[in-house]
């Protein structure tokens, strides 16, 4: 088997592609290669041109970043044949949720083990029939509009990602509570007048530290959708507690605020101008979205 590491040079509180390459060269008992990412996207154009140069030779991508890497590496992987083609992490970025599922990043940063981990078919949403995928979480509202607060303040302020996560946070906590937008599983709306967030999971994890989809599976065809009502900030301070542990849907208090629902149907998502959504942390504008589930659909090496 061929195996390939694509660094992501941006990912991380460093650029960490040398340490990263010392790690990767130490495995002198594989055939492998490294590739560094040039710019946004350039990981999936690298796995559809490799694949498609190379469409009779096993191999495996590795993702050396986070969630965003993971993504691009997926996009890129999706309609492969998966007898021959799948991926891993290795989990060298700010935030490796998606990963959280199988055990978290410990299990992964064994390289000895990694190597040689069992494939696993899982599922991914897709977005506009194809345009694009989330492997983990497709999420709007609230948190949508903190991703796009915080790539706002780290160009303007040239600050680290946690410093601006939490200055966006703390932004959003003023003015992105009420979101307008509407949500369909089928023909059933399920969000009211205004919703302070809402998310599509295959993963269980978002923001680092969430348990947004405590039920979430990530292999079994449905999506899980969790979408919460706006509340007041004090409301709102009290619930993250339970909401990063993935209480909030045993909690009396929460079942009037809280829609938990688990769905194989088509999902339609509806927003006025200038509405966001989420994949897996990177953003996508428009007024109209339709998701499902693709199931099985790519081998995701988990490392035992």
């Amino acid at each position: 088997m061929k195996h390939i590491f694509i660094i992501n040079p941006m990912s991380g509180s460093h650029n960490q592609s040398e340490e990263t390459k010392e790690s990767i060269n130490k495995l002198h008992y594989i055939d492998s290669d490294i590739y560094v990412t040039k710019e946004r996207k350039d990981a999936t154009r690298f796995v559809r041109e490799y694949i498609r140069n190379n469409p009779d030779v096993e191999t495996r991508f590795y993702a050396c970043g986070g969630d965003g890497t993971i993504n691009e590496v997926m996009q890129g992987l999706v309609g492969a044949d998966q007898k021959l083609f799948s991926m891993s992490c290795y989990p060298v970025g700010s935030g490796n949720d998606y990963i959280k599922i199988f055990g978290g990043k410990e299990k992964f940063l064994d390289l000895d083990h990694l190597v040689k981990a069992q494939n696993r078919l899982v599922d991914v949403i897709e977005v506009n029939h194809g345009e694009a995928y989330s492997i983990n979480v497709v999420n709007y509202g609230f948190d949508s509009n903190v991703a796009r607060t915080m790539e706002k303040i780290k160009r303007e302020k040239n600050t680290s990602n946690e410093k601006a996560y939490m200055s966006a946070v703390f932004s959003c906590l003023l003015k992105c509570r009420h979101n307008k937008g509407d949500t369909f599983i089928g023909e059933e709306k399920i969000t009211g007048k205004e919703f302070l967030l809402a998310t599509i999971a295959n993963g269980q994890y978002v923001g680092g530290q969430f348990k947004c989809a405590p039920k979430s599976i990530c292999d079994d065809g449905y999506m899980d959708v969790c979408i919460v009502k706006p509340v007041s900030i004090l409301r709102f301070l009290s619930l993250l507690k339970p909401y990063t542990k993935g209480m909030h849907l045993d909690m009396k208090s929460m079942k009037k605020i809280v829609t938990y629902r688990r769905t194989a149907e088509e999902i339609t998502i509806t927003g006025p101008e200038g509405f966001c959504i989420c994949l897996d942390g990177e953003m996508m504008y428009g007024e109209r979205f339709t998701v499902k589930i693709l199931k099985q659909a790519v081998n995701f090496a988990v490392p035992e």
